[in-house]
């Protein structure tokens, strides 16, 4: 019984629940061409679907941003909905019995209350491996996508140069190319 409810949760996950994914992939569809009022309800949309309140908080954030052209914090708060969303997820799993899921939960509790920084980095990093497996709720295309918006997340994060003079510039362009991402 708890397979068949892992099963359908995978599913959803896939179809509907992991709503960055579907957050880049609109990013990737908006032309310049197209009404932008046209975009902002369809990331609208994608806002209403996302099931966990404090993921749905960071991908209203980053829609918030990209309107604006503050593409930088959009790319930092599309991060943050991935790490919240898949936390989420890893709850419901572990509400099923999943025991990789609670050793996962357990892991990420342990770093957090230690303030071991430099772990919960790691955690965030593998984030897009362990969404593939052990759980496969994600393809390998997917993988790759996401392990690039960790890239794109760290450079606008954090003070990164690009050289002496140039700061890191995140752009239109760079949401729109780095969200090749498919369901």
């Amino acid at each position: 019984m708890a397979e068949v409810k892992a099963v359908a949760i995978a599913r959803n996950f896939r179809m509907c629940g992991y709503t960055w994914v579907s957050i880049l992939n609109k990013w990737q569809k908006i032309s310049r061409s197209q009404i932008m009022y046209e975009a902002f309800i369809d990331l609208d949309e994608l806002i209403v679907r996302c099931r966990d309140k404090q993921a749905r908080k960071f991908i209203k954030e980053a829609v918030a941003c990209y309107r604006v052209g503050a593409y930088r914090s959009c790319i930092v708060a599309t991060w943050n909905a991935v790490v919240f969303d898949f936390l989420h997820k890893l709850r419901e799993l572990e509400l099923l019995g999943d025991k990789e899921a609670s050793k996962l939960l357990e892991q990420f509790e342990k770093l957090s209350s230690e303030n071991d920084v430099r772990g919960l980095w790691q955690f965030e990093k593998d984030i897009p491996k362990k969404a593939l497996k052990p759980f496969e709720l994600i393809s390998n295309v997917e993988m790759s996508d996401i392990e690039r918006l960790f890239e794109d997340r760290s450079r606008c994060a954090h003070p990164s140069m690009t050289s002496l003079e140039e700061p890191f510039e995140a752009t239109a362009e760079l949401l729109l190319s780095r969200s090749k991402i498919t369901y």
